[in-house]
């Protein structure tokens, strides 16, 4: 998978959240995702999809767009919408 992401807003994002995009890329080739699904609102973001994955026991959602075989990595942001995927894997 080649990624991409806007160089200012991983600094900011990572200074204001303390995570950043090149942890999340390495989480992805690590350990995969939870979910890859399409953006809970389609209506304002219509061309995006969204990756699940788990940093320290706990579910964070990334936005993302696919250009020319490039995931075009958006935000990164905490949900706790989806901690039952961990609750769901812990029972395995």
């Amino acid at each position: 998978m080649n990624f991409d992401f806007n160089k200012e807003k991983n600094e900011l994002i990572d200074k204001e959240r303390g995570i950043s995009f090149y942890q999340v890329i390495e989480i992805i080739s690590e350990k995969g995702v939870l979910l890859d699904i399409n953006h809970p609102n389609p209506e304002k973001f219509p061309n995006q999809k969204m990756f699940v994955i788990e940093i320290d026991h706990y579910t964070y959602c990334i936005p993302y767009v696919i250009n020319n075989e490039t995931y075009f990595l958006k935000t990164i942001y905490a949900n706790r919408n989806f901690l039952y995927l961990l609750k769901e894997d812990a029972n395995e």
